[in-house]
């Protein structure tokens, strides 16, 4: 098991992108509810991500995800984006759990993913 934390913060411009390419009639300063899965594409927590999965030929593939919320997070705005990894064997996946938190600590968000673990190509 594997715990990290991570600023995170979504300027106007992401999420202008975001909402046109999920088609997201949403406007204002409140982000939409998913936008917290571009935080784990970032660099940082996909290495985070990567080194809970080692072995050669394991690709992690997006089987689920789920959000929660106290309160909305909105746009500009700093968050703690702390997440918790775990492997599953049966079947093979990778469990992350996650907490946004405001400056003061308060928990706005919580969120799962579930990653599938699948096998490319030939193991060594």
């Amino acid at each position: 098991m594997s715990e990290e934390a991570f600023a995170v913060a979504a300027t106007e411009a992401e999420v202008e992108a975001f909402r046109a390419a999920t088609a997201c009639a949403q406007d204002g300063d409140i982000l939409p509810s998913t936008f917290p899965m571009r935080w784990l594409a970032s660099p940082a927590v996909r290495q985070m991500l990567m080194a809970a999965v080692p072995e050669l030929g394991l690709v992690p593939v997006h089987e689920g995800q789920s959000f929660d919320y106290e309160r909305p997070l909105r746009v500009g705005e700093r968050y703690r984006l702390t997440l918790v990894s775990r492997r599953e064997t049966e079947p093979a996946r990778l469990l992350v759990d996650g907490r946004i938190e405001d400056a003061d600590g308060a928990v706005l968000a919580k969120l799962e993913t579930i990653l599938r673990l699948v096998v490319v190509g030939e193991p060594a």
